[in-house]
């Protein structure tokens, strides 16, 4: 069974490239658009972990990460172009596992994501 990954960003291309990508890579992929539907997509499809943006409509991804702790320990990466030390502090301290740059390779994301799932 392939592991599943909850991809939460409102930009729907990169949301499509990132899915089609780790789709490719063998994972199970569910995607959100925006606050309110990650939160409840994370409840029910329970990911293995969870890919984040900061910047959606609704709701932060900060708060989003506060609200799935409530209910879930799933490593949260969050994949933002927001690079200040302080939205970094900000994320690790609502629950983030880890912290990326939207920039990154995909490939690498995908090998981080394989160390995280170990």
């Amino acid at each position: 069974m392939n592991r599943k990954i909850l991809v939460i960003e409102d930009e729907k291309l990169l949301n499509d490239t990132i899915s089609s990508f780790l789709t490719y890579s063998d994972f199970d992929v569910v995607s959100a658009y925006d606050g309110k539907s990650a939160i409840s997509k994370a409840k029910e499809c329970k990911p293995d972990l969870i890919l984040l943006d900061v910047m959606l409509p609704g709701i932060y991804g900060y708060d989003i990460a506060k609200e799935i702790r409530k209910f879930s320990e799933v490593p949260i990466v969050f994949l933002t172009s927001v690079e200040d030390q302080e939205s970094k502090d900000k994320a690790f301290k609502s629950g983030a596992t880890d912290y990326l740059s939207k920039s990154i390779d995909l490939e690498i994301l995908v090998e981080k994501i394989n160390k995280i799932l170990g």
